[in-house]
Formats: structure tokens, C-alpha cells, sequence
């Protein structure tokens, strides 16, 4: 019997693919068409999904990781087709592709069944803090992305404008970074009784703000393109240890997500 669950979840993983195609062929107009037109069914698929889930459970679904990295597939679909239509990189596509088709890959993993939100994650705090989150990874994400294709192009006028938009980039990340920690303390005083309990997941989401933040110190200091780059990667190498690495290698009270 088909698992319909498992076919749906898996429209992410396919699209992403189909993006990848299309950007590798961005370079003559029809890939850039074809890798649009998948990124906006990735985007509306994935919409789709999150819809459902929220219609099942009653309320926006954020309480859980697969709900999360939904969320982040949809926004990174979003960004797929602004940069397609922005840069024209093939490069650029293909990989912001690559990561969403990992993500989509992580999804069809998981146990797909929703079920009654954790009683620590009933707070008004939950959709800013989790939202927050969302969005930084999400920008992070397009930020690395842009830092990587830095790192293997050769200086141009090109590699200027990728690094402009990477700095920018974190200049948004960053406050969201402050809000989730934020929202965060004060919804781990209403569900655990403390502001912070050096939980693994707040200590590492602390150390990727304090990463984020010598980027901008260096960045505005005078360090530009290919070493802004590396240390922007850095970054998001915690951003990954954080939220995948910290969840299955030190789990703690935000086990649940």
C-alpha cells in the first residue's frame, strides 16, 4: 500500500532536485525558466504540507523538527527563485538546491506522524521564538551559500557584489539570531522555571550568535570577499552543529525538537 505520507514529504526532495537541474542550466534562458518553475512548485508543495499539518493540529506547526525544516524549505525555495532571477550563477542555484534536497532527504527520514504538541511548547512565546529561528537559518543559509561560491570563484566583479550580499545577509540574520535567543529565555522561564539552564541547545545557539557576530566585527574592520567567506562558513558549520549535531549528539531539554 502507498504511504501517501511518505510521497508527499518527499515532493521537497524531488523539486530541489529539479532546481538543481534547471540552475545547472541556468546559463541559457530555458534552465533559468525550468529551475524557476520547480522552485515555485517546491515552494507551493511545500506550502502545501505545512498547511496540512496545521489544519491536523489545530494551530501554526512548529513543534517539532520536521515542522521546522518545512518551513525552512519553503523560504529557501523562495530565495532559489529571487537569486535565480538576480544572478543568473549557476553555481549559486544548484547549490541552495543541493541544501534544501538535503533537508528534504532528512525529512523523508522522519516519522511523519502528528501528534499533540509537548506541554513545555504550549507558550505565546513558541511562533516567535521558533519563526525567529526559522528565518535566521533561512538567511544564514542563502548567506553561506553565496560565501561558498566566493571561496572557489576567482576575485571578479562578480565575487564583490556576492560578498555584499552575504555581509547583508548576516546584518539581517544576526538580529533574528538575538530575537530567538531572547524569546527563547524567556519561554525557558515559563516552561523550566529558569532564563537560561545551559542546556546544549542554548549554549551552541549562543555560540553561533557570538560566530555571526566577530563575522560582522571583521567584516566592518575591513575583511572582505574569500577570508569574510571562510569565517561566514564557519558560521553556518555551527548553524548545522547546532540545530542536526547538538539534537543527536547532545540531547537535552530541547530534545523534542
Amino acid at each position: 500500500m502507498i504511504n501517501w505520507q511518505h510521497l508527499l514529504m518527499a515532493a521537497p526532495l524531488v523539486l530541489a532536485i529539479c532546481t538543481a537541474l534547471g540552475g545547472a542550466l541556468s546559463k541559457r534562458s530555458v534552465g533559468t525558466n525550468l529551475a524557476t518553475i520547480a522552485a515555485a512548485l517546491g515552494f507551493v508543495a511545500t506550502a502545501g504540507i505545512i498547511v496540512v499539518r496545521g489544519i491536523q493540529v489545530g494551530h501554526l506547526p512548529l513543534g517539532s523538527g520536521l515542522d521546522f525544516c518545512l518551513w525552512l524549505c519553503a523560504v529557501l525555495f523562495l530565495f532559489n527563485i529571487l537569486l535565480l532571477r538576480r544572478l543568473q550563477l549557476p553555481a549559486v542555484s544548484v547549490l541552495l538546491s543541493l541544501m534544501v534536497g538535503i533537508l528534504g532527504a532528512w525529512l523523508l527520514s522522519q516519522n511523519q506522524t502528528v501528534t499533540p504538541m509537548a506541554p513545555a511548547l504550549r507558550s505565546p512565546w513558541l511562533s516567535v521564538h521558533v519563526l525567529s529561528a526559522m528565518f535566521s537559518y533561512s538567511v544564514l543559509t542563502v548567506s553561506f551559500v553565496l560565501s561558498a561560491v566566493i571561496a572557489a570563484r576567482p576575485m571578479d566583479s562578480t565575487t564583490i557584489k556576492l560578498d555584499e550580499w552575504a555581509y547583508r545577509l548576516v546584518l539581517l540574520g544576526l538580529p533574528l539570531l538575538t530575537v530567538m535567543l531572547v524569546t527563547g529565555s524567556v519561554w525557558a522561564e515559563y516552561a523550566w522555571g529558569s532564563f537560561w539552564s545551559w542546556d546544549w541547545k542554548e549554549v551552541w545557539a549562543l555560540v553561533t550568535w557570538l560566530v555571526y557576530a566577530l563575522y560582522l566585527h571583521l567584516r566592518v574592520s575591513g575583511w572582505r570577499n574569500k577570508k569574510a567567506a571562510v569565517l561566514n562558513i564557519l558560521g553556518f558549520a555551527v548553524v548545522v552543529f547546532t540545530f542536526f549535531g547538538v539534537s543527536y549528539l547532545l540531547p537535552g531539554l530541547h530534545s523534542y525538537l
